[in-house]
């Protein structure tokens, strides 16, 4: 009987300690539906449905392939964070430098040849894509190595900070989608969204570093 009454008291406590994580994780993952696909719905209403379709294959076609490579590396840092105490931050750097070194050839050369790519791989109805690519493709490249090691937050019920990142960039988006429209020029939109985006996964990664110095 004390044992069963030590495991309520106990039940009840972690209970307390993250009864909002949930409301926060779900809030939080419809915030982000929101954010991935504002861009889109922006693209198809002041612009053109076909240059939505082609940010949609430009995130099918690199974002895609390089979120399996970085999700296996994320999940098997994450593994060993879980099952560890204190300071992480070398653990969370040589991490990141691993998917540094990984990434930064792929993105040189997409960088440099992405509208010739697209032409030659989907075809030169999809030139535009290859545009939109070298506009995204360091954005891309910059969540290839911050976003992996950047769970920290959710390890350390940080949800809230999670919220924050997502509205701000829904925020940027519609900065970028009020100045495209004001200039009748969709690069416009597309490069005032990568430096929003690519902006806040810097923050992030160094605001994920922080917890792992101050974890005890």
């Amino acid at each position: 009987n004390i044992l069963l009454k030590v495991n309520k008291l106990r039940m009840i406590a972690i209970g307390k300690k993250y009864k909002k994580f949930p409301l926060y994780f779900t809030f939080s993952a419809g915030i982000n539906s929101l954010a991935s696909s504002l861009i889109i719905i922006a693209l198809a209403i002041s612009f053109d449905p076909l240059l939505a379709g082609s940010y949609f294959l430009v995130v099918r076609a690199i974002r895609t392939p390089i979120s399996i490579i970085s999700n296996a590396i994320g999940n098997v840092f994450f593994e060993k964070v879980s099952k560890s105490r204190g300071d992480c931050s070398k653990l969370y750097i040589k991490t990141s430098m691993i998917l540094f070194l990984i990434g930064i050839i792929p993105t040189i050369l997409i960088f440099l040849y992405s509208s010739e790519l697209f032409i030659l791989i989907f075809g030169e109805q999809w030139e535009t894509a290859g545009r939109f690519a070298e506009v995204l493709v360091i954005m891309f490249f910059i969540s290839f190595f911050t976003i992996p090691v950047s769970q920290l937050s959710f390890l350390e019920q940080k949800a809230r900070y999670n919220i924050l990142w997502q509205i701000t960039l829904i925020i940027g988006t519609l900065i970028g989608w009020y100045y495209g429209v004001l200039y009748n020029e969709v690069y416009v939109f597309i490069i005032i969204y990568a430096i929003t985006q690519s902006l806040l996964y810097i923050f992030g990664f160094y605001y994920e570093y922080k917890l792992c110095k101050e974890r005890k």
